[in-house]
């Protein structure tokens, strides 16, 4: 997940500004997928613009449980946004991709933009507030821009997550992860050494990783207004960075780039107002 993509995104929060707003409806869908593997891979892909993603791992099937809040100043912008708003499902072996839809979207690709129209001139907003149970050994990618966190627990293959404004929180990580926002921390936990590489960036906020004891990485972490601390033992690499200790014992660094351990994968973090700290977990 490119931070600059991220950055883009957090350009068009003006563009959606909700509107003074009167009336509030609400709706709930619930839907069942069977998602089979192709050469022993499956994904899925949550497109969201307004609201939270929750995503745990469990059951073999895709299970979502989706709750629409629909707000506008009158009756019948309330109407119309019930109508020009849509859960869409894209199904084909192997992959599954589940899409908040509506006016607000600017084309009709697998990759959908936003369009630079904002809340107000479309008369309404909508929030899809979504909640799924999925095989814990598929490849998921989430993303969301306001109204919510970004949760994911348990799924052991590659994970990717995005929000604009809110937070990332993923645990029971096995797999290569890429976890990115903007305005907010991000929580990163795994339950075994990822063996890709992981990225993990935010604009104001503090990254929180955590890693199984004897973790290796080769680690590239940048801060601008706060401190990396780890607390795994490293080789410094070039440039070499200046550490001390921090009141816990953890290693500080300060610039430069450094193997975690015994080595291993890329491990790119980056945030401009807040901390990172890599840690082993308890």
């Amino acid at each position: 997940m490119n931070p600059n993509r991220i950055r883009a995104a957090a350009c068009l929060l003006a563009l959606l500004a909700a509107p003074v707003v009167g009336l509030e409806a609400r709706d709930s869908e619930r839907r069942s997928f069977e998602l089979a593997a192709i050469d022993g891979r499956r994904f899925l892909l949550v497109d969201n613009v307004n609201g939270s993603i929750s995503v745990r791992a469990g059951g073999e099937r895709v299970e979502l449980e989706l709750e629409k809040v629909y707000r506008a100043p009158s009756a019948e912008a309330l109407e119309r946004a019930r109508r020009e708003s849509r859960l869409t499902v894209e199904q084909e072996p192997g992959r599954l991709a589940l899409v908040q839809d509506g006016e607000f979207r600017c084309d009709r690709s697998a990759r959908r933009r936003l369009c630079e129209e904002d809340a107000e001139e479309r008369g309404y907003e909508v929030e899809f507030d979504w909640t799924l149970t999925v095989p814990a050994d598929l490849d998921l990618e989430v993303r969301t821009v306001n109204g919510g966190s970004v949760e994911v627990a348990g799924v052991r293959g590659r994970v990717e997550a995005a929000n604009v404004n809110g937070a990332v929180r993923l645990t029971g990580l096995r797999g290569a992860t890429r976890a990115a926002t903007v305005n907010g921390d991000v929580e990163a936990s795994f339950d075994a050494a990822p063996p890709g590489e992981l990225s993990f960036a935010s604009v104001n906020g503090e990254l929180d990783l955590a890693f199984p004891a004897g973790f290796g990485a080769e680690l590239s972490a940048h801060t601008m207004n706060g401190e990396v601390l780890t607390d795994f033992p490293f080789q410094t690499l070039a440039p070499p960075p200046a550490t001390t200790r921090d009141g816990q014992g953890r290693y500080r660094l300060s610039g430069g780039s450094v193997r975690l351990g015994a080595g291993g994968p890329r491990l790119e973090c980056e945030t401009v107002n807040g901390d990172i700290l890599i840690r082993a977990r308890g």
